[in-house]
């Protein structure tokens, strides 16, 4: 089973919240014209700026 881990990093000077995320991540590009489709890994770790 795939999971997405989540957790809150402290904030920095400017008092923001950053989200950081792990874990497996599948992304699947389809040729709208002829239905070919490859599924990409693009399985890793972020953080999230807002």
């Amino acid at each position: 089973m795939d999971e997405v881990v989540s957790s809150e990093l402290l904030p920095p000077a400017e008092g923001v919240a950053r989200p950081a995320y792990k874990g497996d991540l599948v992304v699947r590009v389809t040729n709208k014209e002829t239905g070919a489709h490859d599924d990409a890994d693009v399985s890793g770790t972020t953080l999230v700026d807002v």
